[in-house]
């Protein structure tokens, strides 16, 4: 049983360590695009008003991701799995005998 709930620490561990390094991607990718905004917007002539605006409301998105609480039931999701799937064969090994 040590070996199973090994294994599942290592699960919620991984799959906590990929919500975490999808949410940084996305920032990125996020923060890279309101630069561009800000650049393209300034190529067309738009106030840099208008600019620091939109960078502002990409900002606030990002950070609207970040605080969401996806990354947060990544574990609990793989936690459940793993639960499921222990169950499922201490079943059928409880039933192999009959």
């Amino acid at each position: 049983m040590n070996e199973a709930e090994n294994r599942l620490h290592s699960f919620a561990d991984t799959v906590s360590y990929r919500a975490d390094r999808f949410a940084e991607t996305t920032e990125h990718k996020v923060q890279d695009l309101a630069t561009r905004v800000g650049e393209t917007a300034a190529k067309v002539g738009l106030t840099s008003e208008n600019a620091r605006k939109v960078s502002e409301q990409v900002s606030e998105k990002v950070e609207q991701a970040k605080a969401s609480n996806l990354a947060a039931v990544a574990p609990v999701i793989g936690a459940f799995a793993v639960g499921m799937t222990l169950a499922t064969r201490l079943q059928g090994w409880r039933h192999r005998g009959d």
